[in-house]
């Protein structure tokens, strides 16, 4: 991208077209499989601060998602069955979309009743952490797997598909220990 596009040698590429492609090049480079993932600094329910960055398990899904979400509805239980059979490798951080206290209010009730109390429950409703950005979520759900060393190794997957995802991850990462 940067070769081409970003030093004018697309002639072809009209100029509201190449400002398009460049943004959301731009967009998405933060969030590249292989890259550091974005720490970010989002709030728990009694408005504590926890970061991307606080956890320390061998492997953090990051879950965004919104209570009016259709989607978000149908991959809860998937999220929740993963968790309970991967709580001991993966620690899962939901995120919550909506932005302003009377809003996020809602997060919390809806995180209970989709039971994901066990995990940590984040939400930004000043819109500090500019979450929606940082990781490009346009649409809910999202889902990243990080590694250990918070690398994002896996984005936008299915939440039905988590545990044969992860069985896979775990297998070639014992593999690959010395």
């Amino acid at each position: 991208m940067s070769k081409y596009y970003a030093k004018e040698k697309t002639p072809w590429v009209g100029e509201d077209q190449l400002a398009k492609i460049l943004r959301d090049a731009y967009l998405l480079d933060p969030v590249l499989i292989g890259k550091k993932a974005p720490n970010m600094t989002l709030y728990k329910q009694d408005g504590s601060a926890k970061s991307i960055y606080d956890v320390d398990k061998p492997y953090t899904l990051i879950f965004f998602w919104a209570p009016d979400c259709g989607h978000c509805e149908k991959a809860a239980p998937f999220l929740v069955k993963f968790f309970k059979e991967y709580k001991d490798q993966v620690e899962v951080i939901t995120i919550c979309n909506e932005l302003g206290e009377e809003k996020v209010k809602k997060c919390w009730e809806s995180a209970s009743d989709h039971e994901f109390n066990d995990m940590i429950n984040l939400a930004d409703p000043k819109y500090s952490s500019h979450f929606k950005t940082v990781y490009n979520v346009k649409t809910t759900p999202a889902i990243y797997i990080l590694n250990k060393d918070k690398e994002i190794i896996m984005k936008r997957i299915p939440a039905k598909e988590l545990p044969d995802v992860m069985k896979q991850l775990i297998e070639r990462d014992n593999k690959a220990k010395p």
